[in-house]
């Protein structure tokens, strides 16, 4: 077993170390926790009461809103007590599938391995989502120094989509499993596997068909200029209710005018 105290790490050994405490992957004892990484060797990481104050100096990513979760924690935190803080966090920093089954979210991904991997100097590692597609409709985070699947509330559809080049053109709807945990936060939850409702190239117009089917018009009516002009089944989509909902009106209004014409008759005849 290779031991390693927090001040003796990389830079890059001491971010997934936090990276992994964020997303609670850690093993908590008494008076200290083992946080194990895998940086192209495997280090298990001794951080004890006294090694707080130098864990809790460091920066945090502005980039990982996951941060705030534990970092929030342990600014509450009195001195001689980050463990038990840390101890609580594991074990009641997390939300049951269950609770958040009437949520969908969404995550963009690569057909295949990009030539480079977000932050994999820290140990995020690619996850071949397309290969676990073809097996099942679930995902999981299958990789050695796993954090967990970042995904995005699908209220974010359109900000998020300004990442699909580093992230991937393939968008997949997602829910949670009921009875895996997930890290929530503002705009993203983390957990380590998930359902998929639907999965599907953005260039393809059946993607924007199920995207309006699940996510309900307002992502059409929302729908960026730059969106529209960028994907061709955006376009389509967004036309196809543009002159759907003219018609309905078109209708509603020959109704009411129908009416109107109906009512005039009727008192032009009482007159």
């Amino acid at each position: 077993m290779n031991e390693y105290l927090f001040k003796d790490l990389t830079t890059e050994e001491k971010f997934s170390v936090r990276l992994k405490i964020a997303t609670r992957k850690y093993d908590v004892f008494d008076g200290y926790i083992i946080v194990s990484i895998n940086l192209g060797e495997q280090k298990d990481v001794h951080i004890f009461e006294k090694d707080m104050s130098e864990f809790c100096g460091g920066e945090f990513s502005a980039w990982e809103p996951i941060y705030k979760n534990i970092e929030i924690q342990l600014q509450s935190a009195n001195d001689g007590h980050f463990i038990e803080t840390l101890k609580q966090y594991k074990h009641n920093g997390g939300q049951s599938g269950s609770q958040l089954k009437n949520k969908l979210f969404i995550k963009y991904y690569h057909l295949e391995k990009p030539a480079n991997v977000e932050r994999d100097e820290v140990g995020r590692k690619w996850i071949d989502y397309n290969a676990q597609l073809t097996l099942n409709n679930y995902i999981y985070d299958t990789s050695e120094n796993g954090c967990g699947i970042w995904v995005t509330n699908s209220d974010f559809l359109y900000k998020s989509m300004a990442a699909v080049d580093r992230y991937g053109n393939n968008i997949m709807i997602l829910s949670t499993i009921k009875d895996l945990e997930y890290i929530v936060t503002d705009n993203e939850i983390v957990g380590d596997g998930f359902e998929v409702k639907f999965y599907g190239s953005l260039n393809s117009e059946d993607t924007w068909h199920n995207l309006w089917k699940l996510l309900g018009d307002k992502i059409v009516e929302d729908m960026p200029l730059d969106i529209i002009r960028k994907f061709n089944g955006a376009e389509v989509i967004h036309d196809e209710y543009i002159t759907n909902k003219e018609n309905i009106w078109m209708e509603e209004r020959n109704r009411n005018n129908m009416k109107k014409s109906i009512r005039d008759i009727i008192k032009s005849r009482f007159k």
